[in-house]
């Protein structure tokens, strides 16, 4: 990942396109997560 950024948390989410994973996926968007879906 290029860079870090200071209080930035980064989460990899496996599954985003499934329901449970697409719904954390978002909820972590609006708390400010960096989110990668794989």
């Amino acid at each position: 990942f290029p860079g870090h950024e200071d209080g930035v948390t980064h989460v990899l989410v496996t599954g985003g396109a499934g329901y449970i994973g697409s719904h954390a996926a978002l909820r972590l968007l609006m708390d400010n997560y960096r989110v990668t879906i794989v």
